[in-house]
């Protein structure tokens, strides 16, 4: 990767190095852990906004 100006290149919140850096993609390198989905109310109403409809995703 590279970048114009030159960016500084930041791992795990260490400023490691400047670009440009190379970067290879391990397959199955990454596992995500998130939270059970669950549905959440809106706090607040789109008052006046005509054809809005609000879905969870």
């Amino acid at each position: 990767m590279t970048t114009d100006p030159p960016q500084k290149v930041v791992l795990d919140g260490e400023i490691i190095g400047t670009m440009p850096i190379e970067v290879k993609c391990i397959p199955g390198g990454l596992t995500v852990f998130v939270p059970l989905e669950f549905e959440v109310q809106a706090d607040e109403q789109l008052d006046n906004l005509p054809g809005v409809e609000v879905k969870s995703k």
